[in-house]
Order: structure tokens, then sequence, then C-alpha cells
């Protein structure tokens, strides 16, 4: 599901594709090991997730403006795509990073 929205992401160590799983729990900081090969990975975060955030902290008082102005339903709709968009940015700013090698795990 996730490598259709851009967000496939690789095992740094034996280049194996993470399962989707693995992605949606990307913003828990835990640490995880690749299931192919047993390495310790953990989440690092790109500058994307600045832009993401950034994006997030505009639309406060643009959202507070339209809220007046549009329909209820078309501004929930738009509150929704902004949300979405803001995690979908979130996600594809995050990359695996090794840990410690499988071959160093006792």
């Amino acid at each position: 599901m996730f490598s259709k929205l851009g967000l496939k992401k690789t095992c740094p160590a034996c280049a194996v594709d993470l399962p989707d799983t693995e992605i949606a729990t990307a913003n828990t900081g835990a640490p995880f090991n690749c299931p192919h090969c047993g390495s310790r990975l953990r989440w690092a975060v790109g500058p994307g997730l600045l832009v993401s955030l950034g994006l997030a902290l505009v639309s406060i008082p643009v959202a507070m403006r339209v809220s007046t102005d549009w329909p209820l339903p078309a501004f929930l709709a738009g509150l929704m795509v902004l949300i979405m968009t803001c995690a979908w940015l979130a996600l594809r700013a995050m990359r695996p990073v090794l840990v410690q090698p499988a071959e160093l795990r006792d």
C-alpha cells in the first residue's frame, strides 16, 4: 500500500523492502529489526519533516480565515486533505538508518 504512495522504504543493510507495518509505525521512535537480515534499524528524520511542520503552521491562520467563508463540508474536506498531505510529507521525510548490523548482534 505505501509503495503506491511513493513511501517505499528499504533496509540500508540488505536493500530489501521493509513491510508496511514498519512504515506505518515509523514515528514511534523505537528501534526495530529488519525482517530479512535481522539488522537493528531506527528512523531518521529528513528536511521534509520541516516542510510538513511549516505547512501545518502556516495553514492555521489560513484555516481560521476560510472557516467563516466556506461552507462546513468544504472546510472539513479541505482540512482532511491538509492533514493527509502533512502526514504524507512527514512519512516521506523519514528513512531507515542502520543502528547495528545483524552480524554484530548476539
